[in-house]
């Protein structure tokens, strides 16, 4: 059978047909007509080029823009801009020697962008077109709005910044007429004490665990006790606060305090920019200086680690029925995933269904417990993959396996540790089983519907992140997606 290629989007969070994207080729780009800001056609458009086009060819379409979120503050004119003259009005009136810092440094973009690579495709003001939609990245949030709303986004842009608006749904707030803000970066701070759930000991009568692949070890910060040291929780308390987490997830930064002007900073974070996503954790060594203000320094060394990752993602639109003779079955294979340019082991689940008792077992014991289900209702033992992801008649769950990263004579280390959106699935898989040619029409509805789908959540992880000072100071700490009581 000729192989074909069926392939439908997980983290990207809209399933994705294989259509040519207008700036795909570096020879269809015109670099001598610079542009204020980028404009695709589609956000599946806007996707090809994050996970198919080289770096080169990234950096081609970058080139374009007339100014970046890496141009130098020397080389723009800030005060007649009405957007930027309000994003960094009070930077520049606060902070010393920024004339040759960038704005993605000094605009505190590290935080609110940490993927440089969509940082790049961005304006100097934080905005890009997709779907004649433009989007602009702010502290406060993502504002979105038509193409013919500019001009008043533009002569109001000061006032939005600090007004709150009609709430339409618990994410989103009508600004204007026509123009919206998403609130991106709910975030809170946590002052008080670490939490430390009780981990409670797994029922093992009747569990097989398998040996998800052990991470390579990069640091020897990778092999502290981490029991030792701070644990948080990144989940919120408040019933409000459940609702958000719900719909959207969690941001919040911990501290840990060498001193009182001395400390590393870290987030687990889930940033939805409404046109993409991304997930990933971030931590910072910083020193108090004048005033107050925390500015990163170079430490010795940054350990950043993750595992037990477990997205959720609902397939919306109208009720999707498996083929009634359809087996489940499983589908191992090597990918190799445009974004991070590595094969990985990928295995595919697919026509399983997952209970909620089956999520909360991820959730309570680690990923073991969920890939020792799988197995028990599949046959086969998926634990030595890269990557997992079940597809369900209602919902995709996608396990990311254990990593890190670590680097030295830093003051920052960041990390999105997920990006490829997309499974591809061979059809030869398909041609033996009885009854399973009837996923490729069910395969075929998801893709027509992909614009129904929702924003995925994160449903379990944790981030162990470790500092080592110039002085050989070490300090560590964990910030988990909670475990069950």
């Amino acid at each position: 059978m000729k192989k074909g290629i069926l392939f439908f989007a997980v983290l990207a969070f809209f399933f994705s047909s294989c259509e040519k994207v207008a700036l795909t080729q570096a020879e269809e780009v015109d670099l001598s007509e610079k542009v204020d800001r980028l404009s695709f056609d589609s956000k599946e458009a806007f996707r090809s080029v994050m996970l198919e086009m080289s770096d080169a060819e990234r950096n081609a379409l970058s080139h374009r823009l007339k100014t970046t979120l890496f141009s130098e503050v020397s080389s723009l004119n800030i005060e007649d801009d009405p957007v930027l003259s309000c994003d960094f009005r009070d930077v520049l009136q606060t902070k010393a020697g920024t004339r040759f810092k960038s704005l993605y440094e000094l605009g505190n973009y590290e935080d609110l962008i940490p993927d440089e690579k969509l940082a790049a495709l961005l304006n100097a003001r934080g905005e890009i077109e997709v779907g004649g939609i433009i989007y602009k990245i702010a502290e406060e949030g993502t504002y979105y709005y038509a193409k013919k709303r500019v001009d008043a986004f533009n002569r109001n842009y000061e006032s939005f910044r600090s007004m709150k608006g009609s709430r339409i749904d618990i994410m989103t707030e009508k600004l204007g007429d026509g123009i919206f803000r998403y609130d991106t970066f709910r975030t809170d701070r946590a002052e008080d004490t670490p939490e430390v759930p009780l981990s409670p000991q797994p029922e093992t009568k009747g569990l097989y665990y398998g040996q998800p692949p052990t991470p390579a070890i990069v640091s020897q910060l990778q092999l502290l006790d981490y029991g030792q040291y701070p644990r948080y929780c990144s989940d919120a308390k408040t019933w409000l606060g459940n609702i958000i987490q719900s719909i959207f997830g969690r941001n919040k930064s911990f501290d840990y305090s060498f001193s009182d002007d001395w400390r590393f900073t870290s987030k687990f974070y889930y940033y939805d920019y409404l046109f993409w996503e991304s997930i990933g954790a971030v931590t910072k060594y910083q020193k108090k200086g004048f005033l107050g203000i925390w500015s990163q320094k170079p430490a010795k060394e940054i350990y950043v680690g993750w595992g037990d990752i477990v997205l959720e993602t609902d397939i919306k639109g109208n009720p999707l029925e498996f083929p009634k003779n359809a087996p489940v079955f499983c589908v191992q294979d090597k990918q190799y995933n445009k974004y991070t340019k590595a094969d990985e082991d990928v295995a595919y689940v697919l026509g399983l269904y997952l209970s909620q008792e089956d999520i909360d077992k991820a959730v309570g014991y680690g990923v073991k417990a969920l890939l020792s289900t799988i197995k028990s209702k599949v046959g086969q033992d998926v634990s030595g993959n890269d990557k997992v992801c079940v597809v369900g008649p209602r919902k995709i769950y996608t396990i990311i396996p254990a990593s890190g990263k670590a680097n030295t004579d830093v003051s920052k280390v960041s990390e999105t540790f997920y990006f490829d959106p997309t499974i591809y699935v061979s059809s030869e898989y398909f041609s033996l089983p009885s009854g399973v040619g009837g996923f490729f029409a069910w395969l075929a509805k998801i893709v027509k519907d992909y614009l129904d789908m929702p924003n995925t959540r994160l449903v379990s992880g944790s981030v162990q992140t470790a500092v080592k000072t110039p002085e050989g100071k070490i300090g560590a700490m964990s910030i988990i997606k909670p475990e069950k009581k």
